[in-house]
C-alpha cells in the first residue's frame, strides 16, 4: 500500500480544477484537437509555455537511471529520459509539462522519484494533468467505445495500455463523485 507525501502541507488540487486548467492550456496554446480524430500537438504547448525538449542518457548518470523526466524551471527545459519507449515519452512530457503549470520552482530541478512505497502529491496531481493533456475528456469519452478496447486507445492516444485503464479508472472515480455530490445537494 502506498503512502501520500505531502511534505509542504498543502491541500491537494482537485481533479476537476486540475482538468481546467489543462483544457485551459489546450486551447490558449492551439493545441487542443478539433475532433476526437486527431490528437493533441505537443509541440504547440511547448512552443506556447517558451520551454524546450531534451532527451538524457541515463548510461551518463547512474543515479538518473528511474528517472523518466525532469524540469528545469529557470531555464524552461524539460528533460525525458531516452531509453522509454515512445508511449513513456508522450506521457511522461505530459506530466512535466503538469510540474510547469502545476508546481512552479524557479529555483530547483524538479525530478521527484517514488521511494520506497511513497507517492509525492505532486506526482499525482502531475499524472492527473497528463491525462486530461493528452486525452481531453470530450474526446475520450467518445473514443472510449472505439473497436479494439484498451489496445487500440492506447495505440491512438500513443500511451501505455496501463495509461489507458488508469484514465478510465479515474473517469469513474470522479463520475461516482460527482453522483454523489448531486444526490447529496437533492438533484
Amino acid at each position: 500500500m502506498s503512502t501520500i507525501v505531502n511534505p509542504e502541507g498543502r491541500s491537494r488540487l482537485g481533479n476537476l480544477s486540475i482538468r481546467h486548467l489543462a483544457n485551459k492550456l489546450l486551447d490558449e496554446s492551439g493545441a487542443m484537437p478539433s475532433s476526437e480524430t486527431e490528437l493533441v500537438d505537443m509541440s504547440k504547448v511547448l512552443k506556447y509555455l517558451d520551454f524546450s525538449y531534451f532527451e538524457f542518457d541515463p548510461a551518463d548518470s547512474p543515479d538518473m537511471k528511474n528517472v523518466k523526466g525532469a524540469v528545469i524551471h529557470k531555464d524552461k527545459k524539460v528533460f525525458l529520459n531516452s531509453s522509454l519507449s515512445p508511449q513513456e515519452k508522450n506521457f511522461s512530457l505530459a506530466h512535466e509539462i503538469g510540474h510547469i503549470l502545476l508546481h512552479k520552482r524557479d529555483d530547483k530541478v524538479d525530478f521527484l522519484h517514488h521511494i520506497l512505497e511513497e507517492v509525492h502529491v505532486d506526482e499525482i496531481e502531475a499524472n492527473v494533468f497528463a491525462y486530461d493533456l493528452l486525452m481531453p475528456i470530450r474526446f475520450f469519452r467518445k473514443n472510449i467505445s472505439m473497436p479494439g478496447g484498451v489496445s487500440a486507445l492506447a495505440e491512438f492516444y500513443c500511451v501505455t495500455e496501463k495509461r489507458i485503464k488508469k484514465r478510465m479508472s479515474f473517469e469513474e472515480r470522479i463520475n461516482k463523485n460527482l453522483e454523489a455530490k448531486l444526490a447529496a445537494q437533492g438533484q
